[in-house]
């Protein structure tokens, strides 16, 4: 097919790959054609310049207008185990797959998300869910953990945050995992200033309070890591009924 127009029938989900500049007109005849949901891996947006920026906005406006879920920009994309949908490229699945397991992952960092799948998978931790948010245009890590909370199939999940863009949100995916019995395990980076700019030239976020955060994961019982080894030490345990 040379358009989406050229497709008869309906398109649940679109990946977008291209240049900057080509992305905003790209979703707009996605969510012409009634796309339900695109993952745009394209950088040069928030993160890199006011320019970056302002095509980032009417990227979000486009989402709302069509009410098209837009995953990205700046991402790697997201699978599901479970029913065998890798919309990522990340070369963390070069070598060999991802078998299912309880262990769930999101990620605002598409190379930390990668690095922590291929950790799993050498220690034999099974990965159902994997996320990777990027510059959350529209979609952002909060509600990607609330869905994991919900999600039966998932006993342990695994975030890397550099900033939450909505806290009432994070506040209530952490309340829910708690009630459902899952463990979450919490890299969350930007502790000092020199963190806070890092984080803010990786993925355009504005880090918040550090001590905001770690009470509130200490309400909830999340266990905040300080490296990914220890992340992945504690999933290991965590994904085995060790709370």
């Amino acid at each position: 097919h040379a358009t989406l127009a050229s497709i008869a029938s309906a398109v649940d989900l679109a990946i977008v790959a291209l240049p900057a500049e080509q992305v905003l007109d790209a979703l707009a005849a996605c969510a012409a054609k009634g796309v339900r949901v695109v993952i745009v891996f394209s950088a040069g947006f928030a993160e890199a310049d006011e320019a970056g920026a302002q095509r980032q906005r009417a990227m979000a406006q486009i989402a709302r207008d069509s009410s098209m879920r837009i995953l990205g920009p700046n991402c790697l994309g997201a699978f599901n185990a479970h029913n065998g949908f890798f919309g990522t490229f990340t070369q963390a699945l070069d070598q060999a797959g991802m078998s299912a397991g309880p262990v769930a992952i999101a990620s605002q960092s598409g190379a930390c998300g990668g690095h922590l799948s291929y950790l799993c998978r050498q220690r034999g931790i099974g990965i159902g869910y994997w996320v990777t948010t990027g510059n959350e245009a529209d979609i952002e890590l909060s509600e990607c953990l609330l869905w994991l909370a919900r999600a039966p199939t998932v006993r342990v999940i695994v975030a890397y945050a550099e900033a939450i863009r909505d806290g009432a949100r994070f506040v209530e995916a952490l309340k829910t995992a708690r009630a459902n019995g899952k463990a979450v395990v919490m890299l969350k980076v930007g502790r000092s200033q020199v963190g806070a700019r890092a984080a803010a030239s990786h993925t355009g976020a504005l880090t918040g309070e550090d001590a905001v955060y770690d009470a509130v994961m200490r309400q909830y019982g999340v266990h905040r890591a300080a490296s990914i080894e220890e992340m992945l030490d504690i999933a290991y345990g965590c994904a085995r009924g060790v709370l």
